[in-house]
């Protein structure tokens, strides 16, 4: 799940520093083949989204209920570590795909 985008077209591999700059594009041009395709980017959202959630949910209950903890500013660092780390993740769950022809 954690691998680069490929062009739906000619399967040319996409390095990360490519994927970010397509993330503000909804159709982009491939390098390789120079045909256009679809960046889709709601189904990376939301998978970062819920792993960013989840994984801050569970380190959270396990700070307060295992180590028994009073503070707040573990828990903020460690959620605002896991929202960094599920920012950096998210161009690996791009998809790109064909667009569709309009007659």
């Amino acid at each position: 799940m954690l691998l680069k985008p490929v062009c739906p077209h000619c399967q040319c591999t996409y390095y990360y520093k490519d994927i970010v700059k397509s993330l503000h594009c909804k159709t982009v041009i491939c390098f390789h083949c120079k045909k256009k395709f679809k960046v889709s980017k709601l189904t990376a959202f939301i998978i970062c989204a819920v792993f960013a959630v989840t994984i801050s949910t569970g380190m959270n209950l396990f700070l307060i209920d295992s180590i028994g903890l009073n503070s707040v500013k573990p828990m903020l660092f460690g959620t605002a570590f896991v929202i960094i780390l599920s920012m950096i993740i998210y161009p690996y769950f791009i998809k790109f795909s064909i667009p569709k022809e309009s007659d």
